[in-house]
């Protein structure tokens, strides 16, 4: 099933375009990678996907429905969010802040506890389980945050699919957690939840993204496999820097080596 087909979507909801002419398709249970130098449009796009600032021309189908059709309910059910920030500032418990992603959902009191404590375990949150959430690590709140987005997708009886994004989700943590997440989002992406995600870790991305768009200054400058985007040449014209790709000694994935910075003389 197709979950997202973007066509020629291009984005000015304050005057300058943010986005300008961006086309892909996620499948269901495919995972797409973002990449770009700040303020390239990556958070723009999720912002669009997710429908929270209105196309200019183009158009966006979800789920082979146009976005802009489907009841907020309904997108809330199938569709969740991780911002760059996410700020609460309730004394909400841990757990508490992760049921916010049961909401939309009618699933019932038993079903809900068993997806709670499938996510924290994901996670690594269930010891957190009764800590106040203001009280938390930064690291913490960002794997508090994922638990609850997870839970606004996990496994569902009707069995539908779904979409997650990620807007920079591995900041604030640690190697370890970082490896914990990427299983979580196999995981995820294996019982047919689709994900787009922005990531600035280049290696990160390439050792589990099925595809990646390479965005600068709201333009798409590559699209497709992680071999493909992940090349010299990209990086040259998107971000102005010069690395060297070589093949991960184990995967055979793209490996990102940035060149030695020369000092000005």
């Amino acid at each position: 099933m197709t979950v997202l087909r973007v066509h020629n979507a291009c984005a000015s909801p304050w005057g300058e375009p943010l986005l300008q002419n961006i086309n892909l398709v996620l499948e269901e249970g495919c995972i797409l990678g973002v990449i770009g130098p700040n303020g390239a449009g990556k958070t723009s796009l999720l912002s669009a996907l997710a429908a929270d600032i209105p196309l200019t021309r183009g158009n966006i189908q979800l789920f082979n429905k146009p976005l802009a059709q489907w009841n907020p309910i309904q997108r809330a059910r199938r569709v969740a969010v991780l911002p760059q920030l996410s700020l609460l500032n309730f004394p909400y418990t841990v757990e508490e802040v992760i049921m916010l992603g049961r909401s939309p959902h009618d699933t019932g009191a038993r079903q809900d506890q068993i997806i709670l404590a499938e996510v924290m375990q994901a996670t690594d949150t269930t010891f957190l389980r009764d800590r106040l959430y203001t009280q938390l690590s930064g690291g913490e709140k960002q794997r508090v945050q994922l638990a609850r987005v997870f839970a606004q997708v996990w496994h569902q009886p009707d069995d539908q699919a779904r979409l997650l994004l990620l807007d920079e989700p591995t900041a604030a943590l640690d190697l370890a957690h970082q490896q914990l997440l990427i299983t979580a989002l196999k995981n995820l992406a294996g019982r047919g939840c689709s994900i787009a995600v922005v990531v600035h870790d280049f290696n990160l991305l390439a050792s589990f993204a099925d595809q990646i768009t390479a965005l600068n200054g709201g333009r798409q400058i590559a699209y497709g496999t992680p071999g493909s985007v992940l090349t010299e040449s990209v990086f040259a014209d998107v971000f102005g820097v010069q690395v060297h790709i070589s093949a991960h000694p184990e995967s055979g994935r793209p490996l990102v080596i940035a060149a030695e910075a020369r000092v000005p003389q």
